[in-house]
């Protein structure tokens, strides 16, 4: 029997020291101790500062005393809610799948099928929400309120001070700032989205961590719920992004907004997935929430043959 030879320390040092340097790092200093560890990792940021650089006509930066004055702030107060908020929470939804999801990137290469709706559709809140009663009505999700000014084809947006990614860190404006320069990129291998969030919006313009507005080419009378129904990404999350992406995050868990959560304790590669509700979650008493997301638990098990799902 031949013994088993154990890796060096000298090897294993820079993978242990990694969520050490990561864990009390800003952007900078997280991509920082990302290329430290991997010198071939991209550096986002300073993508990101290019991007800025030569879109000057798109991202628009504004002082918080120029948003105009006589918007008229909406926050869905005057619709009705819709889930009982008294709905009892608990317990465990079963169902199955037919074949174990092949990546947690909720975009790219095969990001659509599988487990796609758990981990951002059915869960993620977008920043508007249509209110699935009142036809052409929308509720806030991640945003507080909004404004719209049609004469300047133009929404403007408050975020929810409350808003925390799942790791804790509040959402801003950076993260919505990055959420376009990361649907519009080339990096992202998704002409779709790239097409869609250059043809619709004309400009991003971000006034403090938790105002920003949005401008599009034409005016439209639904044109809060038809472009406010977009859903962000951590920026901190992703110091990594770059031409590589697809692979770099084939199986990465990222922080999220919604009320469910993912951990590698809870993927069975190739047998079973379980999300489990966040108890804290920020948006858990919010009107339009609080009845809602009520299973503790959902478990995805692969039964490749249906006919056998019971």
């Amino acid at each position: 029997m031949k013994s088993m030879t154990l890796p060096s320390w000298s090897k294993l040092w820079p993978l242990l020291l990694v969520p050490l340097l990561l864990a009390g790092c800003g952007k900078k200093d997280a991509a920082d101790a990302t290329a430290a560890v991997d010198p071939n990792a991209p550096d986002m940021e300073a993508d990101l500062a290019a991007t800025l650089a030569a879109e000057p006509d798109f991202y628009l930066r504004k002082d918080i005393s120029e948003l105009p004055a006589d918007l008229v702030w909406q926050d869905g107060s005057d619709l009705p809610e819709f889930a009982d908020p008294n709905a009892i929470k608990g317990g465990s939804f079963n169902y199955y799948i037919t074949d174990f999801p092949r990546t947690l990137r909720t975009l790219g290469p095969d990001a659509t099928g599988g487990i796609r709706p758990y981990l951002l559709d059915y869960v993620e809140p977008m920043f508007l929400n249509p209110h699935p009663t009142v036809p052409g009505g929308v509720f806030p999700g991640s945003a507080e309120s909004w404004a719209e000014d049609h004469a300047n084809k133009t929404i403007y947006y408050k975020i929810d001070p409350n808003a925390r990614w799942s790791d804790g860190v509040p959402l801003t404006t950076d993260d919505v700032e990055f959420f376009f320069y990361f649907m519009r990129s080339p990096h992202l291998r998704a002409p779709w989205y790239n097409d869609f969030y250059k043809k619709n919006f004309v400009s991003l313009t971000i006034y403090n961590d938790y105002t920003f507005a949005l401008t599009h080419p034409v005016d439209k009378p639904d044109l809060a719920a038809r472009f406010g129904n977009f859903k962000p990404y951590p920026r901190h999350a992703f110091q990594d992004f770059g031409s590589d992406w697809i692979e770099r995050f084939q199986w990465r868990i990222v922080p999220k907004l919604g009320p469910y959560l993912l951990s590698e304790d809870d993927i069975d590669k190739g047998r079973s997935i379980t999300f489990r509700r966040d108890k804290e979650w920020w948006a858990k008493d919010k009107r339009f929430y609080r009845g809602r997301f009520n299973p503790d638990r959902y478990r995805f098990d692969v039964v490749r043959d249906p006919d056998k799902a019971v």
